[in-house]
């Protein structure tokens, strides 16, 4: 009998751990899904996170990627355009930067000072194409 107690034990145990896995990953998708509607957003409107980064290229939307957002909401993002270019940007609520490579280079990197909106912070970022994504390395100060 106390086998049969200390197994449902494991089992509940293990139910509930396997919960908080669930909605970890769910709360990760949220914010993801969030970051590229945001992305989507500054992306579309007039004066576009890009404005001044392309130049008679377009973005290919399928290809955006959140690399990460950060816990004061910044978002790091790569995506590849129909001229092969990858271009890279950290998005903040108040404040963003883009940089985009040649057509066909495989890494790009960018530094930048951006507004939090509850205060300053530099972030290095530093993305390679990897296969049919991209790899990244974010780095705050």
């Amino acid at each position: 009998m106390t086998a049969a107690v200390l197994g449902s034990l494991l089992l509940g145990g293990g139910a509930i751990v396997q919960l908080r896995a669930q909605a970890q990953a769910h709360a990760v998708d949220v914010v993801h899904a969030t970051a590229i509607e945001n992305i989507h957003e500054r992306l579309l409107a007039p004066s576009g996170l890009l404005v001044g980064v392309l130049a008679n290229d377009t973005p290919r939307m399928d290809t955006l990627e959140v690399l990460e957002v950060t816990p004061d909401g910044v978002t790091a993002y790569a995506l590849i355009t129909g001229d092969d270019v990858l271009v890279i940007g950290l998005l903040s609520p108040a404040d963003a930067v883009a940089m985009s490579s040649s057509p066909g280079i495989q890494r790009e990197g960018v530094s930048a000072t951006l507004d939090t909106g509850d205060g300053r912070h530099t972030y290095d970022l530093d993305v390679w194409r990897e296969g049919t994504g991209f790899g990244h390395e974010l780095i705050v100060q």
